[in-house]
């Protein structure tokens, strides 16, 4: 999965001294003649799913993947709606953005208690929209299962505030303690201690050995389920 060819890069948007790399025009943008990024994005979601009752995505960016792979998977589709789009509010959350704050809301009755659900959405940083979702399923009754996302800032850890697992095709970054599989090292898996500088890492192996490897050296990002299952996530600088 290649979604890093053409980045668009917006400054001062969306607030003055703001920037955004976009990286999801790329997936979507690509025309039928190969194999398209973005129908390749969906082969590679679906592998992760499980046997649940719903997903959820926020406005709007996480409806353009959410909605073909729930009818894709027979699932249902729980869309989180800016504030004052929907005639009848069910529940509503706040969150904070680096540039104000946001709010989505659901419809009535969309969750019903008991209901599991996926939060879905094409990219996780700070985790603030996610953990809206997490809290409008709770609020709803319902329980959120796992978070599902083409892009992950994994530095920004935001992750963490979900409280559930979460599965990311691409990472972007790295935080302490992440297992990284490795090419052309001491040994093929290394956990990731510090930043040296730009372009190196700390790792440390099973044998408490350490070595400074540079970051072309890293291939996956290698996530551990408590289940035993083993996830890899592509790693990009």
């Amino acid at each position: 999965l290649n979604i890093y060819g053409d980045e668009y890069n917006y400054k001062s948007f969306p607030d003055i001294g703001e920037e955004v790399i976009d990286n999801l025009l790329t997936v979507v943008r690509r025309e039928k003649k190969e194999e398209s990024l973005f129908t390749h994005s969906y082969s590679r979601l679906t592998d992760f799913l499980m046997s649940d009752d719903k997903f959820i995505a926020a406005e709007s960016r996480g409806f353009i993947f959410a909605s073909p792979l729930a009818s894709m998977n027979n699932k249902g589709l729980v869309l989180a709606r800016k504030a004052n789009k929907l005639p009848l509010v069910g529940y509503r959350a706040t969150y904070k953005l680096e540039y104000g704050e946001a709010t989505i809301e659901i419809p009535k009755d969309a969750i019903k208690p008991g209901d599991r659900v996926i939060i879905m959405d094409d990219l996780i940083a700070t985790g603030g929209s996610a953990k809206a979702m997490v809290d409008l399923v709770k609020a709803a009754g319902g329980v959120p299962v796992m978070g599902l996302f083409l892009i992950e800032l994994r530095s920004l850890q935001g992750y963490k505030q979900l409280g559930i697992p979460v599965v990311s095709i691409v990472s972007y970054g790295l935080h302490e303690g992440d297992y990284l599989q490795l090419q052309f090292t001491k040994q093929p898996i290394g956990k990731f201690i510090k930043k040296i500088n730009e372009t190196d890492i700390e790792v440390e192996y099973d044998d408490k050995s350490t070595e400074i490897v540079n970051k072309n050296r890293i291939v996956n990002i290698i996530q551990y389920e408590k289940n035993g299952r083993i996830t890899y996530i592509r790693y990009r600088d």
